[in-house]
């Protein structure tokens, strides 16, 4: 079983600044296939070459993956 987290700082309009953590709880065959997807889209998908930062979070996420999991 694997476990990642997630945390995100946003600052709304009246600049307070909140925290988010998103826990996922996946084994390592669900985290696979995840990866798998994640690596086609990025491949084959035309519309991330106009989201450089969307494409560099995923490529980013992927890394730790591999590092971390996989």
């Amino acid at each position: 079983m694997v476990s990642w987290s997630k945390s995100t700082k946003c600052i709304d309009k009246f600049i307070m600044n909140i925290s988010e953590t998103m826990n996922i709880e996946l084994d390592i065959k669900e985290l696979e296939y995840i990866y798998e997807s994640i690596s086609f889209r990025l491949e084959h998908d035309n519309h991330l070459m106009y989201h450089p930062d969307i494409r560099k979070d995923l490529e980013d996420m992927m890394a730790t993956w591999e590092d971390e999991y996989l």
